[in-house]
């Protein structure tokens, strides 16, 4: 058991690598494709930082991957500021035409070029997303309270007490404690709310865990049978913790068919064209959302690399179309966060292009060269504070 755990681990991590090396490398192939397209001269394209371990040097740019594969990166002639009069050469000590420097390119090309990382990005996420809607589709729903199916084995209990119990019910109040055998309640182990979703359900259910086989979980509920229905219903359903050898501390009760009576809906070909635009655009919504949040001080909806493996690590057990799902959120969340207006970032760099249009003058190198480096230790700081978070969390 303790190797399967091991190897499981490993094919994850290997998951894991794999798909950040795609998105990145989708982002970075953006780049060097418009760069070429606009003929600024591309010295290498990279995979991954560190030492190089496989270089193809056919043609004028080499292509590279790199040990640590956690980034990449297209090294293009005129990115850097340039000194008066200094002269530029290619991989093979030739000088490098001075209309072939980024620096020197007009500003709609730089414009495209920087911002082409993202759009390819985003392409990736609507391919992600188009087949996730085709394959696995997504649930619908328009009842805001919570219902439960009559599978479901609150449902269940409660037709033990009432012949009349409707397939659905509504929950109004939910009230559980845990008792000894002889009805004695245990200190302090009362919790009441009113659910509005599974997941609070599933909180107030988890605030309250039977420790061993002589307590029990008593869950109080008050239903309706719709959402307007004010002739409220009490029942009361008893859960106790399993005694035998491999699943002691495991509780009877059974969550799979609580929650929101859901369909689940997949899309045809040609219906998820535009349904997939829909799909980002709610994505869209909530991304800046999480983002607009970083200004009061939560961290609590982003994730940095050790929070993305554990939402890969979740994922791989449900099989491939997640899992493309998954590519596809992070492809629109590497591409949406690279095209943010913040230095160090493309947004930023077109930022300070769209500045040299309006004013007709260059930025001065130096200035730009220092509030780069000073956005770039600030997203470091935050990347590191994200991190830190994620390790927190999974403990």
């Amino acid at each position: 058991m303790n190797f399967a755990f091991n190897w499981m681990s490993l094919v994850n991590i290997f998951i894991f690598l794999v798909i950040l090396c795609l998105t990145i490398s989708i982002h970075e192939l953006g780049h060097l494709l418009f760069a070429k397209k606009f003929n600024v001269y591309c010295y290498e394209y990279s995979i991954g930082f560190g030492k190089a371990i496989y270089t193809n040097k056919k043609g004028e740019t080499h292509f590279c991957i790199r040990m640590i594969p956690l980034g990449g990166f297209v090294k293009m002639a005129g990115e850097e500021a340039l000194e008066d009069g200094q002269e530029l050469l290619d991989n093979n000590n030739q000088p490098i035409p001075k209309e072939r420097i980024f620096s020197n390119a007009k500003k709609l090309p730089r414009i495209l070029i920087l911002a082409a990382g993202g759009i390819f990005n985003m392409i990736l996420a609507y391919i992600c997303f188009f087949i996730f809607l085709m394959g696995y589709g997504v649930a619908i729903t328009d009842q805001p309270y919570i219902q439960i199916v009559d599978n479901g084995a609150i449902a269940r209990a409660i037709a033990q007490q009432n012949e009349n119990v409707p397939t659905t019910i509504y929950i109004h109040e939910m009230n559980i404690w845990i008792t000894t055998e002889n009805g004695t309640i245990v200190d302090g182990s009362q919790v009441e709310g009113t659910p509005q979703n599974f997941n609070e359900i599933s909180s107030l259910l988890n605030e309250v865990q039977p420790t061993n086989a002589t307590q029990q979980r008593h869950m109080e509920l008050t239903y309706s049978s719709s959402e307007s229905d004010t002739n409220y219903q009490n029942a009361t359903v008893i859960s106790e913790v399993l005694t035998n050898k491999d699943d002691k501390g495991q509780n009877v009760y059974s969550f799979d068919k609580v929650g929101f009576q859901v369909s689940m809906k997949k899309y045809g070909f040609f219906e998820a064209i535009p349904q997939t635009f829909v799909f980002m655009g709610e994505y869209f919504v909530q991304i800046c959302k999480a983002f607009g949040e970083l200004f009061v001080g939560k961290f609590e909806n982003l994730s940095g690399l050790v929070g993305i493996y554990e939402v890969v690590d979740q994922a791989s057990s449900l099989g491939v179309t997640p899992l493309i799902y998954i590519i596809g959120a992070i492809s629109f969340s590497l591409g949406f966060f690279n095209l943010m207006p913040i230095p160090a970032l493309d947004g930023g760099r077109i930022v300070f292009v769209l500045i040299e249009a309006i004013t007709r003058k260059k930025v001065n190198p130096n200035v730009e060269g220092w509030i780069h480096t000073i956005g770039f230790l600030l997203l470091f700081g935050l990347m590191i504070i994200i991190n830190i978070k994620d390790i927190i969390g999974l403990f």
